[in-house]
C-alpha cells in the first residue's frame, strides 16, 4: 500500500505527492508513536491528579486547614468535603478521551511497524480506525463542553446551578454519543477503505466529510466564538477598573487564549492537510508529517493547559514528585482508578484527597444593592480568575 523505493530524496518535501515511500510512512508512524506516548503520559497524569486530589475539595470553613493532620489519621472525622462542581468537574472526561486516543495511536503504530503488510488484515484496518475516531472524536466534543461550561459559570452561574443535571446530561449525550453514531455509520454503511498512502482505514469521500472533517470544523468555530466571546466581554468588564484589576485581566487573557490556542493548534494542520488533499489530490509529506504528530500530542498539551499551568493543581506536588508521577502515570492509571472505586463504595474520600485543586466557588446573590460598579467589576475579577484557575 506504499511504494517501497530505497532511495529517498529530499527533494519530495517541497513536491506534492500522491503516495508514500517507504521511508516517509515510516517516519510518519514512529512519530505518531512518540507523539502517542507523550498523550497518553499527559492524560494519565490528569487522570491520577483527579482522582487522588481533585474528586472532592475541602469545605475551608471552621478552619479546616487545621485539622489536616487528623485528616489522614481518622478517616471518620474527616472535615465536611463537597463535591467539585465547576469544569474541573467534566475535564476529567476530555482526560479520558485523550487517554484512550492515545492508547489506540499506540496500538495501532506499533502493530503497523511490527508486522509486514500482507499481514495487516481488514478486520484489524478496521478496528484500528473506531478505536481513534471515537475516542478523539469524544476529546473534540467534550473540548467544546468545556467552553460552554466555562461560559456558563462566568456569565450566567445562576442558570448553571439550576439547570446543572440537565446540562451535564447533555454533554454527556453529546460528547459520547455523537462520535458513536459517526462510528456506527462508517463501518455499517461500508463507507471505510485502505488509505493509498498508509497502512490505516479511512472513510471515502463525501463521507470522510460528512463524518469526520465537517464535525471538527463545526466545533472548531463554536469553541473559538465562544472562547473569543468570553474574552470580549470580561474583557469590557476589566476596562471599568484597570487599576485594580490589571493582573486578573492578563491572566484571565493569557488562560482563555491558551485554551483555545491549543485546540486550534492540534487540528488546523490536519485540516490543512486534508484541504490540500482534497482539491489537489495529493499531499505535502511535511504538512502530513506535522498533522500526525501535533494532532496525537494533544493529550500532552491538554496536561499542560488543564494541569501544569494551574497553580491549583501545582501545589499538590513538588516538582520532583510532578516529573516522576508524570513519567509513571500511564502504570498508576488502573491501580488508582480501583482505589478512588473501593473508596467510593466505602462512602469516603480519597485518603490522598487532604486538598482539592479546586476553590469552592460562591456566588454572592443576596443582592444588597449597596455595591458600587468598582466593587462589582473587582469582584467579577476575583471570581474569574478563580473559575479560570479551576
Amino acid at each position: 500500500y506504499y511504494m517501497t523505493s530505497s532511495s529517498y530524496s529530499y527533494s519530495s518535501w517541497l513536491t506534492c505527492q500522491k503516495s508514500l515511500d517507504s521511508y516517509q510512512v515510516h517516519v510518519i508512524y514512529i512519530a505518531t508513536l512518540v507523539a502517542g506516548s507523550l498523550a497518553l503520559m499527559g492524560s494519565s497524569f490528569m487522570i491520577v491528579t483527579y482522582l487522588l486530589y481533585g474528586s472532592y475539595s475541602i469545605n475551608n470553613n471552621n478552619n479546616n486547614r487545621d485539622n489536616l493532620s487528623h485528616i489522614n489519621s481518622d478517616y471518620h472525622h474527616r472535615p465536611y468535603k463537597k463535591k467539585k462542581r465547576g469544569v474541573a468537574s467534566i475535564v476529567i472526561y476530555l482526560a479520558l478521551g485523550d487517554w484512550a486516543w492515545a492508547l489506540s495511536q499506540i496500538a495501532t503504530y506499533s502493530t503497523v511497524l511490527s508486522i509486514p503488510p500482507e499481514s495487516y488484515t481488514w478486520p484489524l484496518c478496521v478496528g484500528f480506525r473506531l478505536f481513534f475516531q471515537y475516542p478523539s472524536g469524544t476529546s473534540i466534543f467534550w473540548t467544546c463542553s468545556i467552553a460552554v461550561m466555562l461560559y456558563l459559570s462566568l456569565f450566567y452561574p445562576h442558570f448553571l446551578e439550576l439547570h446543572r443535571k440537565s446540562l451535564l446530561f447533555i454533554f454527556h449525550v453529546f460528547s459520547w454519543g455523537f462520535p458513536l453514531v459517526t462510528c456506527f455509520v462508517v463501518v455499517w454503511g461500508g463507507y471505510l477503505f485502505h488509505s493509498p498512502m498508509m497502512l490505516i482505514c479511512i472513510p471515502r469521500e463525501p463521507y470522510q466529510f460528512i463524518f469526520w472533517f465537517f464535525p471538527l470544523l463545526i466545533v472548531m468555530l463554536i469553541t473559538s466564538f465562544i472562547y473569543i466571546r468570553m474574552i470580549v466581554k470580561l474583557n469590557s468588564q476589566f476596562s471599568l477598573v484597570t487599576r485594580s484589576t490589571s493582573f486578573s485581566q492578563k491572566y484571565v487573557n493569557f488562560r482563555l487564549t491558551l485554551y483555545i490556542a491549543v485546540f486550534l493548534f492540534c487540528w488546523t494542520p490536519n485540516f490543512a492537510n486534508y484541504v490540500v488533499d482534497y482539491f489537489k489530490g495529493c499531499t505535502y509529506y511535511p504538512l502530513l508529517l506535522t498533522a500526525n504528530f501535533i494532532m496525537n500530542i494533544q493529550g500532552l498539551l491538554d496536561c499542560l493547559v488543564y494541569s501544569f499551568s494551574n497553580s491549583d493543581v501545582r501545589k499538590n506536588y513538588t516538582k520532583r514528585k510532578g516529573l516522576l508521577i508524570f513519567v509513571v502515570s500511564p502504570l498508576l492509571v488502573v491501580p488508582v482508578f480501583f482505589r478512588y472505586i473501593f473508596y467510593r463504595i466505602r462512602g469516603r474520600c480519597s485518603p490522598y484527597d487532604t486538598h482539592g485543586y479546586i476553590i469552592n466557588h460562591h456566588h454572592n446573590s443576596s443582592g444588597s444593592g449597596s455595591d458600587s460598579m468598582e466593587d462589582r467589576v473587582r469582584g467579577n475579577a476575583a471570581e474569574t480568575e478563580r473559575l479560570l484557575r479551576a
